[in-house]
């Protein structure tokens, strides 16, 4: 209620003199295509927005930077979708539909079709993360004049908190949900927790299920590598071998955290296939 009443009135039709494609025609830095469009908006579209790789040197280059745009008027609120990863589909977000707003969410950069050609890392920091929002806000208070929110999950709500830092004009609020602010770079409050959560019967089941995946190391690559040629899934950043030895460290985690269920984890007798599918 406090951010209804904080963003203003909400979005009410009025005629428009100008179609949103003939605004957004009016940008060279936006690519666009109209896609699906979510009940109660009036269009929906992807962009590929260029961006600098190194916001403050342009000879570094450029990438095209995935964003889904949601429009439902232009005297509405716009709520901004800070993603922490890529960004697959358009979901329209919680307050988006509380504010009867417009939406648009970015994917984050080095993620997902937002890559530059060359994937050296060191323009990966939340300072450039935070140029690039910048950047399309700037854009697009040109087209929206209503009130502006900014909001993400988990990894993207730390992307809205650091966005605010950088930024704290852009947005009237930043709505941060779930976000995983760490206390140092390994951050040791983890393994306490990982060693006290559920019951020691289920925790003893994790750790067996991960021995079970690395005593076999080599046929569940193999086993892996025929899932993920079926799915037609690929690796960007990682070899194949890695990513197996980070998914399964990192299981525990990932088990608690998605709400795992303990009779679900995979016992020593079921084959090794159906528990590497598991796994995935």
């Amino acid at each position: 209620l406090f951010i209804v009443f904080f963003v203003g009135l909400l979005c009410q039709s009025i005629s428009q003199t100008q179609r949103i494609e003939e605004r957004l025609q009016n940008y060279p830095d936006i690519i666009f295509k109209e896609i699906h469009t979510p009940k109660g908006f009036e269009k929906t579209f992807e962009l590929q927005v260029k961006q600098l790789v190194n916001h403050y040197d342009s000879t570094k280059g450029f990438f095209y930077q995935k964003v889904f745009l949601a429009h439902k008027g232009f005297n509405c609120p716009t709520v901004f979708i800070t993603e922490g990863y890529e960004a697959n589909f358009n979901i329209i977000y919680e307050l988006t539909k509380l504010l009867d707003a417009n939406q648009i969410l970015i994917e984050h950069r080095y993620f997902g079709t937002s890559l530059p050609d060359s994937l050296t890392y060191d323009y990966l920091n939340l300072q450039q993360a935070a140029l690039d929002l910048h950047f399309i806000n700037q854009l697009f208070k040109r087209i929206y004049s209503g009130k502006w929110v900014s909001t993400g999950i988990s990894k993207g709500g730390q992307t809205a908190i650091f966005y605010k830092y950088f930024f704290p004009n852009d947005v009237a609020a930043c709505v941060s949900y779930v976000a995983p602010l760490t206390n140092a770079f390994e951050d040791e409050r983890i393994y306490s927790f990982l060693d006290t959560v559920g019951t020691v019967e289920c925790r003893t089941k994790l750790k067996s299920f991960q021995i079970r995946l690395l005593e076999n190391r080599d046929e569940v690559i193999s086993l892996l590598k025929e899932y993920y040629k079926e799915t037609k899934r690929k690796f960007t950043y990682l070899s194949f071998e890695q990513a197996f030895e980070y998914a399964v460290l990192e299981y525990p985690f990932s088990f608690w955290q998605s709400g795992g269920k303990c009779k679900d984890i995979p016992s020593n007798s079921i084959s090794l296939k159906n528990a590497v599918r598991y796994l995935c």
